[in-house]
């Protein structure tokens, strides 16, 4: 026996999507794919610090465009891994790969742009980051705070692109004290 209800019968044909229905559905795809990429690859952190000038920024782990002025989060060099567990560093890029770093025992210089050492960070034996072209691979990152720990010291030194979590892009967000007194708790 034979239960096959459909043979002889003509599936109704479904109707072509409208222009409108197109467009539609094509916003939609392309709204849900950068939905998701946005989820898995980019981050908004909240800066908390008067290390870094802005109060917020966009974090973004794929792609990671590598220029100057970018902020770029990387994870701490082996010998402060204890000290900043958990904790990555956020500087902005001010060397690329072919750029000269200059300097003295006391300065760090980079282009146009130059960091002391702090005098207290050369007494507890920190030293300078020594003249050099920075290699393919990696790059040099400033801290915006005279006190910064960044390229600038031997021991941070030039940061492996393999180390870099993020690049970053400042945006303005109110800082946490401003949002603290709007909402009568600080």
């Amino acid at each position: 026996m034979n239960l096959d209800f459909t043979k002889g019968r003509k599936k109704p044909a479904r109707p072509p999507l409208s222009k409108w229905q197109k467009r539609i559905l094509i916003c939609g795809l392309t709204l849900a794919a950068l939905t998701f990429y946005a989820l898995s690859a980019v981050t908004v952190v909240i800066n908390g610090t008067t290390s870094l000038p802005h109060t917020g920024y966009v974090m973004v782990t794929w792609p990671q465009i590598m220029r100057e002025g970018v902020f770029v989060a990387f994870e701490a060099p082996e010998d402060f891994a204890g000290a900043f567990e958990n904790l990555v560093f956020v500087k902005r890029v001010v060397g690329l790969p072919g750029d000269a770093v200059e300097g003295t025992s006391t300065q760090v210089c980079v282009k146009d742009e130059c960091r002391d050492l702090q005098p207290e960070m050369i007494a507890a034996g920190y030293l300078a980051l020594q003249p050099h072209v920075i290699p393919d691979g990696k790059i040099v990152a400033f801290g915006e705070a005279a006190d910064s720990l960044d390229s600038r010291y031997a021991a941070i030194g030039d940061v492996d692109a393999r180390n870099i979590v993020a690049v970053g892009y400042p945006i303005n967000l109110p800082h946490w004290k401003d949002l603290g007194s709007w909402l009568g708790t600080l």
